[in-house]
C-alpha cells in the first residue's frame, strides 16, 4: 500500500497521458514558480506492475541542451518506489529545482522521465505523441526574464 503523500489531491494541470517503457503512464503535471525554484508536481500511475526500482529525473535546459538545474530522486521523496505501485494507482511525485542566482533571461526547456537506478538506463517513451519520442518527455518552455536586485 503505498502512502498517502503520493496520492494526488486533484488532477494535474497540464495532462498529457504518455507511457514509459510499456509500464508506466505519465499522466500529467503542475507547474509551480518562483524566483528562485522550479516545482514541478508530476502525476504518475502504473499501467502494469513493475518490478524495479525507478529514478525521475526533472532537467531545465538551455537551447544548448546544457542542464541549468535539475533534480532527480525516487519518487514521493523516496516513499513511493515504482516497485511497489499498483497498476491504475496515481501517485504525485514532486521535484524541486533550484535556479542558479547567475541565470540568463531566456527561454528554457523543461523535460522529465525515469531511468534504472542501477544500470542509469533510461525508460524509452512508448506510447503517446510522435513528438514525445526518444528518453525524455518534453514538458514546456519556460521564459525566465532578469531577476530585480
Amino acid at each position: 500500500m503505498l502512502p498517502d503523500v503520493a496520492r494526488p489531491a486533484t488532477d494535474p494541470e497540464r495532462p498529457l497521458n504518455v507511457e514509459l517503457g510499456d509500464r508506466i503512464l505519465l499522466l500529467g503535471y503542475s507547474l509551480r514558480r518562483s524566483d528562485t525554484a522550479l516545482e514541478v508536481i508530476l502525476q504518475w500511475h502504473a499501467t502494469r506492475y513493475v518490478d524495479t526500482d525507478y529514478t525521475v529525473f526533472v532537467h531545465l535546459l538551455d537551447r544548448r541542451g546544457n542542464i541549468v538545474a535539475q533534480h532527480d530522486g525516487e519518487p514521493a521523496e523516496g516513499l513511493a518506489s515504482t516497485s511497489i505501485w499498483v497498476p491504475g494507482q496515481a501517485i504525485r511525485d514532486e521535484h524541486r529545482l533550484l535556479l542558479p542566482s547567475d541565470m540568463a533571461p531566456g527561454t528554457y526547456t523543461l523535460v522529465c522521465g525515469m531511468y534504472d537506478q542501477t544500470t542509469r538506463e533510461r525508460l524509452i517513451i512508448t506510447d503517446g505523441p510522435v513528438s514525445q519520442q526518444g528518453e525524455s518527455l518534453f514538458l514546456q518552455e519556460v521564459t525566465f526574464l532578469a531577476r530585480r536586485e
